[in-house]
C-alpha cells in the first residue's frame, strides 16, 4: 500500500477509529500492528502521517498529523510530486469489468474526476433495482488504485449518470472538451496539436464513447456543443484502450 485512503466522513480529527472491513484491511490484510506507521490521504488530497495506536481484529485506531516529509511512510517508493493537469474523464457506460478497468487505470494516471455517460450505442444500462451497485464497485476500484499508486490527486466519481446531451451544460465552459471518434472528421486534430494550445493547469474534459462508438448524429451534436473532435493516429482501439491512450498521452504532452 502506497497511501491509505481515509473514509469520506473524515474531517480532520487527530484520531480516528476504523471498524469492519476498513479495520480488517489494515490489521489482517496488511498486518499492521500498534506502533506501525502509514501515509494517509483524505478526500481533498490532504496527506497525513498516521500511527496505529490500537489494533484488534475488529477495530483499529490511528493518530493522524498533517504530513510534511512523507518519507516515513510504510512504502519507500517515491511518488510523483509535480502538479497534474485536472483531467476529467467522461466515460460512456461500458460492460462491468471493462468499466472498472478504465476507472482503476484513470485513477492511477491522476485523473481528477470521472463521470459516467449514457449515449445512443451504450449496450448496458444501470440496474434499476439496485442503481448504487455500479457506483459502489467503481468507488472500490478508485480506493484500491489510489492506495496502490500513491497518487496525490483525490480522484472522485460523480454520483449519477449524465446523458450525452447534458454534458456541455454540466461542464459550464470550465475548459476545453475533447471527444474521440472512430472516423476522420473535417475539424479533427491530433492530441499533440491540441495540447500545444491548452493551459496545463486548466480542466480538460475527455469523452470516450461506448463499445459501438458515437453515432453520426451524436458527433454532429458534440461539435455544435463545443467539443473538439480527436482522431487518434492508431489502429481501431477498444473504448478501454482509447481512454488510457488519450489520458496518458495528454498527461505526457502537457507536462514536457
Amino acid at each position: 500500500m502506497r497511501v491509505y485512503r481515509l473514509p469520506s466522513t473524515y474531517d480532520g480529527e487527530e484520531e480516528i477509529t476504523l471498524k469492519g472491513k476498513e479495520a480488517h484491511y489494515l490489521t489482517n490484510v496488511l498486518r499492521l500492528k500498534a506502533g506501525s506507521r502509514l501515509l494517509a490521504q483524505d478526500c481533498n488530497g490532504v496527506r497525513y502521517q498516521g500511527v496505529i495506536t490500537a489494533s484488534a481484529s475488529a477495530s483499529c485506531t490511528i493518530r493522524l498529523t498533517v504530513a510534511g516529509d512523507t518519507s516515513a511512510s510504510t512504502d519507500a517508493l517515491p511518488s510523483y510530486e509535480e502538479p497534474f493537469t485536472p483531467l476529467v474523464l467522461l466515460l460512456c457506460l461500458l460492460k462491468g469489468r471493462k468499466e472498472e478497468q478504465v476507472v482503476r487505470q484513470a485513477t492511477e494516471l491522476g485523473v481528477g474526476k470521472i463521470v459516467l455517460v449514457s449515449s445512443e450505442y451504450c449496450t448496458v444500462r444501470l440496474d434499476k433495482k439496485n442503481p448504487r451497485t455500479r457506483f459502489s464497485r467503481l468507488e472500490a476500484q478508485i480506493t484500491e488504485a489510489l492506495q496502490q499508486s500513491g497518487s496525490r490527486v483525490p480522484t472522485t466519481l460523480l454520483d449519477r449518470v449524465l446523458d450525452l446531451r447534458e454534458l456541455a451544460e454540466w461542464w459550464a465552459g470550465r475548459g476545453p472538451l475533447l471527444f474521440l471518434h472512430q472516423s476522420s472528421r473535417t475539424r479533427s486534430k491530433d492530441l499533440s496539436t491540441y495540447a500545444k494550445t491548452f493551459d496545463p493547469n486548466a480542466p480538460i474534459g475527455v469523452l470516450i464513447g461506448p463499445e459501438g462508438g458515437f453515432s453520426e448524429k451524436e458527433c454532429v451534436f458534440l461539435e455544435k456543443a463545443g467539443f473538439l473532435p480527436v482522431f487518434l493516429k492508431s489502429n481501431i482501439l477498444r473504448s478501454e484502450t482509447a481512454a488510457i491512450y488519450a489520458l496518458g498521452s495528454l498527461q505526457e504532452l502537457l507536462h514536457r
